[in-house]
């Protein structure tokens, strides 16, 4: 609802001034955020219910309450052990839902391929087994990954086939198939090379939430702001980047990790809880 009501309207706000569909000032201009739903750049509605960047976390909250009743009656399996043909069978639920469900596009996917992941990583992702395999079969999903990587690429830089063609469908597949791999990939060098921690992961972890939350509203007033500065391309990517890093890493430090309530807004414990989490024999 924070993100909603305050990180979004200005977001809206720079689009309209930028598409010429408005020219008065942002608290002039706020009234109207509740004017239509909003659903495209440059169209009429303004009210963006999932918080543009937001959505993610959205959906999330969303599959919870869909997944818990699932969730309280099932438990992940412990002893049952996998095998690389569960894999294999595994990308099959992705093809189909890839290439036959059309519910909702968000970010390049539908969103019942969401759901799908969100299963996979309650029932698979926490099993040692599962960590065994997929490292054992890290050199094959490697090539994998990018054999249909190379693959998807091509078909979309040559030109994305007509829907229900099948070509379509086959393209559809190996996107799915890309996906899958390089989950595994990810989930199998993570594993490996990165379990471990230090100071600066234990604050890059607690930083993550409110970056993601923030860094959108940041870079967005930036390029507004410099949109029609005579600068180069180049020095404009340059100077948004480093200059956003820099602001939305100072908010987080100095006023998000500081003020309690700012904390809970951008998705971050509270201190007290934080402190509670860190001691021993202590149940939350």
């Amino acid at each position: 609802m924070f993100g909603v009501m305050i990180l979004t309207p200005p977001q809206i706000y720079m689009e309209r001034v930028n598409h010429g569909q408005y020219f008065g000032s942002f608290f002039n201009w706020y009234p109207h955020y509740f004017d239509g739903i909003y659903l495209d750049i440059g169209g009429s509605g303004n009210f963006a219910f999932v918080g543009l960047h937001l959505w993610y976390l959205l959906v999330l909250l969303v599959f919870s309450f869909i997944t818990l009743p699932l969730f309280i009656r099932k438990k992940p399996s412990v002893s049952k052990d996998l095998k690389p043909l569960h894999l294999i069978v595994l990308t099959i639920p992705l093809m189909i839902v890839s290439v036959f469900v059309d519910v909702v596009n968000l970010g390049g996917w539908d969103i019942s391929f969401y759901l799908v992941i969100f299963l996979y990583g309650y029932f698979l992702f926490t099993k040692a087994s599962f960590k065994s395999m997929v490292q054992r079969l890290l050199p094959k999903t490697i090539v994998l990954s990018f054999l249909t990587t190379l693959f998807f690429v091509y078909g979309f830089m040559t030109g994305m086939p007509a829907a229900d063609n099948g070509s379509s469908i086959l393209l559809a597949a190996v996107k799915a198939l890309s996906c899958w791999s390089w989950l595994l990939v990810i989930f199998a060098l993570a594993d490996k090379k990165l379990s471990f921690s230090n100071k600066w992961l234990k604050y890059g972890s607690q930083a993550s939430m409110p970056f993601y939350v923030i860094h959108q509203p940041v870079i967005v007033t930036l390029g507004f702001l410099i949109a029609e500065v005579d600068w180069s391309i180049s020095v404009k990517l340059v100077f948004l980047l480093s200059l956003a890093f820099f602001i939305i890493i100072g908010f987080y430090h100095f006023i998000i990790s500081r003020i309690p309530f700012i904390r809970i807004l951008f998705g971050m414990k509270g201190k007290w809880k934080e402190r509670m989490y860190h001691k021993p024999n202590v149940k939350i």
